[in-house]
């Protein structure tokens, strides 16, 4: 019975004695300067600096220490700190908010003394006019409504150099000094650089009306490499504006289908006038393009959105295609003589390698595309990110031109040219330069990119 009232008044005396500092169920963070646990054995370097559950506060065993929940280990309730109301006095009181805005770049205010924090900025301090102090950020925690950053100090009075580990504790979310507010407008507001390497994909096709065939859908795949130049800030609330230029290279694909049923008139070497009917139950061509395209942008960026819009500059680099016939038949009224003759040697022959032919097309040597990205980019570490949203690209000019002499998809030249060889070759040209007499283009996909930040 005494030893429980004896534990029972420890446990009280622990409770009035840390209150106000560490209470159970508070979330608490493990100095990165602890060394060893309340039983005195050493405390991994992998349990530092993390943040844990306080399961209890003091015991029987150890009325100084506190119990921490997800490791199941009592640690000195010093290598836990808390801000003490005499602390707070002393620093700045700042929102949750700013800390967001500003990154890994912290303002701390002592009276009218700002101190500028970032990873490896020197800086000299008004209060102490002969020293130089370097600010070099450990973790940034945010329990409940405080903010901790615990940070190394170098401390530089003449020849003379010491260090310290400090935690600063940023608490009660009030409204910040205008003195403040106004250094923390330079640092979060000012412009920055950024590479970018992304990847795009999705659907494409080349566009057109024109009688007897349609297109189908294809595919396209780039990759992007990017620069970016974002402009300062006038407000934190706007977003940051841009311009984007880079270079892409990918390949894109799409097709054609359709029948031929077409009428020309020529004559032989003679002048007798030649009716012909060409005709096919099915056309199937696919068309291939190596590009390189260079963007130029106007580009947006907001509490993670990003929305880029602007041209394209398209130079195609190879152009291949591939190309069906099924039943193709040439037919030929010979006017002179009354007679029609189809498939034969002297009106020619589509050859199985026509019916299934691959070359080069003729594609338009630019191309002008009308391009806009939006979508969500995702902070990680060393202030880099991760984008990932969609992208749409339209032709709003380019150089295509038909082959004006073509007047079927199956060509006939003059029979009778040549004395030693009357019988035509027929010359089976591709669909998209026989019939098409204005070329579009759209694609549509995801991108997804990884920016490497500068100065932000």
């Amino acid at each position: 019975m005494k030893s429980k009232i004896f534990f029972t008044l420890i446990s009280v005396i622990a409770t009035i004695t840390t209150a106000g500092a560490v209470n159970v169920g508070d979330k608490v963070t493990l100095s990165e300067t602890a060394s060893t646990y309340a039983t005195g054995e050493r405390i991994p370097q992998r349990f530092l600096g993390k943040t844990y559950t306080v399961q209890q506060v003091g015991s029987k065993q150890h009325p100084d220490g506190v119990l921490l929940q997800e490791i199941y280990s009592w640690v000195k309730v010093a290598d836990v700190p808390v801000a003490t109301k005499e602390q707070e006095k002393n620093v700045l009181h700042i929102a949750d908010s700013n800390i967001d805005k500003l990154g890994r770049r912290y303002v701390i205010l002592y009276d009218t003394v700002i101190k500028v924090v970032t990873d490896t900025l020197i800086l000299r301090d008004t209060i102490y006019k002969d020293r130089k102090v370097e600010f070099s950020i450990d973790t940034v925690l945010k329990v409940n409504r405080k903010v901790i950053i615990q940070y190394d100090t170098m401390f530089v009075d003449g020849g003379t150099k010491w260090q310290s580990k400090d935690t600063v504790y940023i608490v009660k979310p009030d409204s910040v000094s205008a003195a403040a507010q106004t250094k923390i407008d330079s640092i979060a507001l000012k412009g920055f650089d950024r590479v970018s390497v992304g990847l795009r994909g999705g659907v494409a096709a080349n566009t057109f009306t024109e009688q007897n065939y349609s297109w189908k859908m294809g595919y396209n795949a780039m990759l992007d490499i990017q620069y970016a130049h974002y402009f300062k800030r006038s407000n934190e609330n706007k977003p940051y504006c841009g311009i984007l230029a880079g270079v892409s290279v990918g390949y894109t694909s799409s097709g054609i289908k359709g029948s031929v049923n077409d009428q020309y008139t020529t004559t032989d070497a003679d002048g007798d006038r030649i009716d012909y009917t060409i005709t096919a139950d099915a056309v199937n061509a696919t068309l291939g393009q190596l590009q390189v395209q260079i963007p130029l942008m106007f580009t947006l960026l907001h509490k993670g959105l990003f929305f880029n819009v602007g041209p394209r500059f398209v130079i195609p680099v190879y152009s291949p295609y591939s190309q069906t016939l099924e039943n193709p038949h040439i037919a030929a009224y010979y006017d002179a003589y009354g007679v029609t003759r189809v498939d034969n040697l002297i009106t020619g022959r589509v050859t199985d390698e026509q019916k299934n032919a691959k070359g080069e097309w003729s594609a338009p040597m630019f191309q002008l595309y009308a391009s806009a990205e939006i979508g969500y980019e995702f902070k990680l570490k060393n202030n880099q990110s991760l984008g990932i949203g969609v992208y749409a690209d339209y032709c709003a000019y380019n150089t295509f031109k038909r082959n004006a002499e073509a007047k079927s998809l199956i060509s006939i030249p003059q029979i009778g040219a040549d004395p030693q060889n009357p019988a035509p070759e027929v010359k089976v040209l591709p669909a998209v330069d026989a019939a098409i007499n204005k070329l579009g283009y759209f694609d549509v996909g995801i991108k997804v990119v990884y920016n490497i930040n500068f100065g932000k």
